[in-house]
């Protein structure tokens, strides 16, 4: 793919063109190696040449993807325009080429160009707006997966789980004043509660309530 190609550099002259890419930097990647990470700083963007690149989201050690790019797409400008650090991790999902413009090389071109101004303008909105709609749906699809888990639930370890979301975090003392002593154990060390429970054996048996979204404790003891 010749540069003229890319989306953002279609209005500039032969001879703007030919000055920008004495500027850039070519980096290749294999599939599986990452491009940036989520938190790095950003002092570049990239264009893609050849292959795709798919972007996460990272969130408590865990990756959901975003997007995949293709040949003739974008990234990284967002942490350009904004002085933010990257906002998602990208990784090549197959051998790819792209074009490196880094920090300077990117505010001359704003600077000197009203249409890659635009460009970016007209850019951003449809970025946020992807990236909402496809985390709101992975949440959603979460959602459903926990409402059929908990359907399945028998009664009483239903209720018991319920009471936990109320006071998220209890100690088996307190289990067992609530729930018969005998059904308490049992219900603490039942595997399908596992996923919405935590249980601290470090000190009483202290039993904190997992959100089952984030899967981080709710509540601070």
């Amino acid at each position: 793919m010749k540069i003229k190609r890319f989306e953002m550099v279609k209005s500039l002259s032969n001879i703007e063109l030919a000055k920008l890419l004495g500027k850039l930097e070519k980096r290749q990647l294999s599939t599986g190696e990452m491009l940036f990470e989520q938190g790095d700083a950003g002092d570049s963007m990239y264009m893609i040449e050849s292959g795709r690149i798919e972007l996460f989201s990272q969130t408590d050690g865990a990756m959901q993807s975003l997007a995949v790019l293709d040949p003739g797409d974008s990234l990284g400008e967002m942490a350009l325009l904004t002085g933010e650090h990257r906002s998602a991790t990208a990784i090549a999902a197959s051998d790819a080429l792209l074009y490196r413009i880094e920090q300077e090389t990117f505010d001359t071109l704003i600077a000197e160009h009203a249409s890659i101004s635009a460009y970016f303008i007209r850019l951003l909105p449809q970025r946020l707006i992807l990236t909402n709609d496809r985390l709101q749906t992975t949440k959603e699809s979460k959602s459903q997966w926990i409402t059929q888990r908990l359907e399945r639930l028998p009664e009483p370890k239903l209720r018991f789980l319920l009471w936990c979301a109320v006071i998220p975090v209890v100690q088996q003392h307190l289990i067992d004043f609530v729930f018969e002593p005998s059904m308490s154990a049992e219900l603490i060390s039942a595997p399908e509660l596992k996923e919405f429970l935590q249980l601290d054996m470090s000190s009483p048996q202290t039993v904190t309530w997992n959100d089952g979204l984030s899967g981080n404790p709710v509540g601070d003891g």
